[in-house]
């Protein structure tokens, strides 16, 4: 079994081959996501489909060069933005994407946090 994921204070000290590593980014255990979250994610529109086809093919052009998935802040960005990011970061440089990918990684983490130290009212208690 792999180790734990890497903490966020120990994310700049990993090597590339760390950090592009599945095994310090693999979420284990049993699935945190609502039974509605799993509901909308099996239904997808006609319109969508395209977009999920053009998502899957770039994400795997991605993951041949770079060795990872690709990383974005979903909550910040629609898909048409996220389908650009794939395609303008497909252009970077191992070390440029690792750099933006931790970037989007401690976004995500952000958010994540917000949302666990919110109060009932929605307001951010950090």
């Amino acid at each position: 079994m792999a180790s734990k994921p890497p903490s966020i204070d120990e994310v700049n000290d990993l090597s590339y081959e760390q950090f592009v590593s599945p095994d310090n980014w693999r979420i284990r255990g049993p699935s945190h996501q609502s039974p509605q979250r799993n509901i909308e994610q099996q239904v997808y529109s006609n319109s969508r489909q395209a977009e999920q086809n053009e998502l899957d093919s770039l994400n795997e052009a991605y993951k041949q060069k770079f060795g990872f998935p690709f990383v974005i802040c979903a909550r910040e960005n629609k898909v048409a933005a996220i389908i650009a990011g794939l395609k303008s970061r497909q252009n970077h440089g191992a070390e440029e994407e690792v750099t933006e990918a931790i970037g989007q990684v401690c976004r995500i983490a952000w958010y994540r946090l917000a949302n666990l130290a919110s109060d009932s009212s929605g307001a951010a208690k950090l």
